[in-house]
């Protein structure tokens, strides 16, 4: 039987997005299976999500290594290659995901065009740094924007600015508050992940170490 295609998924927070993929890929609607869970906080709650679901969990923040022993912190360049080409490689996964990830990589050479990431507004509208949950939310409705939405989008060395997989528009209403707005938001992401996935896996599957 051939082998699904394999992600690994990146998180820092509770893990709600990493649950709904692992659950789209038991329905079928995700055609790949989750091998890794990696995260750079200690007590995420998604790692307890990835053990639900059987998925292995890793861990290793940017001062700290995998066996919470001090070790001086990294640089970013040192940190995103111990994550992609030491942690990650055993999976040898075809697209890494991520899934509330919320530090900055450094995507090495052999990863690029394989990591994406879903960000809360339609880019290039209110990305970059800064933007991120609330306050992208809080800046769209300063703004008096009609229409706000997500973005999937293959990720890069800066935020939120490689090529766009795929939008989902959600309307912005006259009462809306940052946290209504937000739940929309998210619940937009939520149908638009799993298939941005599926639509971008054939681009990028077997093109790395699996081969």
């Amino acid at each position: 039987m051939e082998q699904q295609p394999q992600l690994a998924v990146l998180v820092s927070g509770k893990g709600t997005t990493l649950d709904h993929l692992a659950q789209c890929c038991v329905a079928g609607t995700l055609n790949a299976e989750i091998a890794v869970c990696f995260s750079n906080r200690l007590h995420a709650g998604a790692l307890e999500i990835a053990k639900k679901h059987g998925i292995v969990p890793w861990i290793c923040t940017k001062k700290y290594g995998p066996e919470k022993e001090p070790i001086g912190s990294y640089t970013t360049e040192e940190w995103s290659n111990k994550i992609f080409n030491q942690i990650l490689s055993f999976s040898r996964p075809d697209l890494v995901i991520l899934a509330g990830f919320d530090q900055l990589l450094t995507i090495p050479e052999n990863y690029i065009g394989r990591v994406v990431n879903i960000h809360p507004s339609l880019l290039p509208k209110y990305g970059g740094k800064g933007m991120y949950g609330l306050q992208v939310h809080k800046a769209v409705i300063a703004n008096e924007e009609k229409v706000s939405g997500c973005t999937v989008h293959v990720v890069d060395n800066e935020y939120d600015h490689g090529t766009i997989i795929g939008q989902k528009e959600v309307p912005v209403l006259s009462d809306d508050t940052p946290e209504s707005l937000q739940a929309r938001v998210q619940e937009a992401e939520r149908e638009l992940y799993p298939l941005a996935i599926q639509e971008y896996l054939p681009k990028v599957s077997l093109k790395g170490d699996r081969q």
